[in-house]
C-alpha cells in the first residue's frame, strides 16, 4: 500500500503547488504557530482529514484491490499507471481535501511525534556534534595519509 500511496501523493501535487500560490502572501503565518511563512519554508499540509484516511476512503469507496494497482517509476517518482484511475483519484482527493500552510520546520516537528521543541533542539545539537566529529575524523585521516606519503617520499628518495 505505502508504495501505491506514494503514487497517490505525486498524483495530486499540482493541487498542493496551487494551494501554495494562491494562499501565499505576504503577511502569511504559519497555521499552527503563527511563525511568518516565505515561499521557502511554507508547507502545504493536509488539516481536519489527514491525508492518508482521504486515500483509505477513495480505495474503499471505489472498492480498489490496492494489490493490483499498478504504478510505474518515472525518473524516481512513482505514479499511478492507469489515467482513469489518477484522474478519479484527482478528482476525489479535489473534494475531500482541505489544505493549510505551515512552517515546514513545524511540520517536521509535529510529523515526527517531537512534543518538545527543546528535545529537537538538542537533537539537532548532538547531530551537528556527530557530523563535526566525523569531519574532525575525516581531516585527521586526511592528515595521517599525507603524513604517509611525505615518509613514504623520503624514503624513495634515501634510496
Amino acid at each position: 500500500m505505502c508504495i501505491v500511496m506514494n503514487a497517490a501523493r505525486h498524483a495530486i501535487k499540482p493541487q498542493l503547488v496551487a494551494f501554495k500560490i494562491r494562499a501565499l502572501h505576504p503577511d502569511s503565518v504559519c497555521h499552527f504557530s503563527g511563525v511568518p511563512l516565505t515561499f521557502e519554508t511554507a508547507w502545504c499540509c493536509h488539516v481536519d482529514v489527514p491525508f492518508k484516511e482521504i486515500f483509505a476512503r477513495f480505495v474503499a469507496d471505489k472498492g480498489i484491490d490496492i494489490d493490483n494497482v499498478l504504478v510505474n517509476n518515472l525518473r524516481g517518482r512513482l505514479h499511478l499507471s492507469d489515467p482513469v484511475l489518477r484522474r478519479q483519484w484527482f478528482a476525489f482527493h479535489l473534494r475531500h481535501a482541505q489544505f493549510a500552510l505551515v512552517d515546514h520546520a513545524e511540520w517536521m516537528r509535529r510529523n515526527r511525534g517531537e512534543p518538545n521543541p527543546e528535545l529537537a533542539s538538542e537533537r539537532e545539537q548532538e547531530r551537528l556534534l556527530r557530523q563535526q566529529e566525523r569531519v574532525a575524523m575525516e581531516r585527521a585521516f586526511l592528515q595521517s595519509r599525507r603524513d604517509a606519503e611525505v615518509v613514504a617520499r623520503y624514503w624513495q628518495d634515501a634510496a
